[in-house]
C-alpha cells in the first residue's frame, strides 16, 4: 500500500560540495529503485547543528557540528521501509535521518454562520425620542469638569 513519507537527512559535511549532489543522486536512485515516487524535495545545504553529533565510521568516532540538511517527500510502499532503514543506517555519509508518515486529511467544510434577523417591535420595549441637544446636555452632565 502506498503511503506518503518525508525523509529528512543530515549528510556528512566532510564530503566535498561538488560530490554532495552526486551522493544525493545515489540516495535518490536507491529510493526510486525501492519504488519511491517523489513529489517535492529540498536540496541539501550546510547548516549548523543545535548539538554535536557523533557517528562511528570504520571503528573511528567522528564529531560533527554542522551537516548538509535536505529532505524528500515521496510516495512509497510500506513493505520497503525496513530494508530502506537498514540501508540508511549503513551509509557512512548519512549522519541522521528521520522518516515520517505524512497524514493526508480532508479539510473540514467551512461553516458560514447564519445571520440572526433583527427583531422589531419586541413586546415590553419602550421607545423614547431624544433630541440631539438633550443628548449632548446629558453627556456633558456625566463628564467631570475639566480644570
Amino acid at each position: 500500500m502506498l503511503q506518503t513519507y518525508e525523509l529528512a537527512y543530515l549528510f556528512n559535511p566532510a564530503v566535498a560540495e561538488e560530490k554532495v549532489h552526486e551522493e544525493i543522486t545515489k540516495l535518490r536512485l536507491m529510493l526510486e529503485t525501492a519504488g519511491a515516487v517523489f513529489s517535492t524535495e529540498e536540496l541539501p545545504r550546510v547548516r549548523g547543528l543545535a548539538y554535536e553529533i557523533e557517528k562511528k565510521v570504520a571503528e573511528k568516532r567522528n564529531h560533527y557540528k554542522e551537516a548538509y540538511f535536505g529532505w524528500f517527500r515521496m510516495d512509497l510502499e510500506v513493505e520497503t521501509l525496513a530494508r530502506l532503514k537498514k540501508e540508511f543506517q549503513s551509509n557512512p555519509n548519512i549522519l541522521r535521518f528521520l522518516l515520517t508518515k505524512v497524514i493526508k486529511y480532508k479539510p473540514l467544510p467551512v461553516r458560514v454562520p447564519q445571520l440572526v434577523k433583527a427583531r422589531s417591535g419586541v413586546e415590553g420595549e419602550i421607545k423614547v425620542e431624544v433630541s440631539d441637544e438633550e443628548l449632548d446636555k446629558e453627556i456633558e452632565g456625566m463628564l467631570a469638569p475639566v480644570i
